[in-house]
């Protein structure tokens, strides 16, 4: 019997037509050579792990926390609102859940913040830490049936993937680091993206 699987995505996890339409995409992307859908790091996950694919989540440009780029609100696209406003009934009877996010939160200055578990406000949501707090505690409450993955881009500071980690240790999900990930202008290559599904494979085998 097939596991299933769903992701929680930013660009690197978009492809046209596999996402919600009136999410923002990346993918397919002449740049990064990667136009088909087989060429994608999750479907190529699903194809040699014979996975079935639940839902895959994915906006592009999408944060963690409620803060964009320019420091504009980004609570109709971020993390935090996604999983608890659109993500399918469905998707939490996943046996993999797969949290892939941060590198936005880096790439636009979103605040940090600090690492705060109760008692969270609006404001804190703004902010990546208590934002992260925020998400991995509602993903192990409405995913018990998964078992939950938060991925690590290779290009993400230690300021970022400390938090990660602590945050990560203190719900007991798993973190997978990805390391030396082909990229141009930021984003995976065909050879990238195989890259991700093979270091991906190694933890869930």
């Amino acid at each position: 019997m097939e596991r299933t699987i769903s992701i929680l995505g930013d660009s690197y996890s978009t492809f046209f037509g596999y996402n919600n339409k009136k999410y923002d995409m990346w993918y397919p992307n002449d740049e990064q050579g990667v136009i088909s859908i087989e060429e994608t790091w999750w479907k190529k996950l699903c194809d040699d792990e014979s996975l079935q694919l639940i839902e895959n989540n994915s906006y592009s440009g999408s944060t963690i926390c409620n803060t964009g780029y320019d420091g504009m609100d980004s609570s109709f696209s971020s993390y935090v609102t996604r999983i608890t406003k659109e993500m399918s009934e469905k998707s939490r009877e996943s046996d993999i859940f797969l949290i892939f996010g941060g590198t936005n939160d880096f790439w636009s200055g979103a605040p940090i913040g600090e690492i705060k578990y109760t008692d969270l406000a609006d404001s804190d949501l703004k902010q990546f830490a208590p934002a992260f707090c925020y998400l991995m505690d509602f993903a192990t409450n409405k995913y018990k049936k998964s078992v939950i993955y938060v991925i690590e881009n290779d290009i993400l500071p230690d300021y970022i993937t400390s938090v990660m980690d602590e945050v990560c240790n203190h719900f007991g999900v798993k973190v997978i680091k990805l390391k030396k990930i082909d990229k141009i202008n930021g984003h995976p290559t065909k050879v990238g993206m195989s890259a991700i599904s093979r270091q991906i494979a190694e933890y869930i085998r």
